[in-house]
């Protein structure tokens, strides 16, 4: 495969990390506090994880955000290179 290709797809793979960190942030943010505890009762292998989000919600969502920012930066990058290699001549 010429090296357009896997760059193309490799920013598709970069593409597909930001929206799924993308729709992370946002179920966890749009989930309240009686939703959350209710779900800590109904799914006891969960309580770990969903107790430590109530307790500090920044930590999750600070490493949310920068995973969807370098996913974001990497796709642009491959998509531009992409870009300058397949038309040289545009300036």
């Amino acid at each position: 495969m010429s090296s357009i290709l896997w760059q193309m797809l490799t920013a598709a793979v970069f593409f597909g990390f930001s929206t799924a960190f993308a729709a992370s942030e946002t179920a966890l943010v749009s989930l309240s506090r009686p939703r959350l505890k209710k779900l800590i009762s109904q799914r006891p292998g969960l309580a770990h994880a969903f107790t430590q989000w109530l307790a500090a919600p920044q930590y999750l969502l600070t490493t949310i955000l920068i995973g969807s920012t370098l996913s974001n930066v990497i796709s642009t990058l491959l998509v531009t290179n992409v870009a300058i290699i397949s038309w040289p001549n545009v300036r």
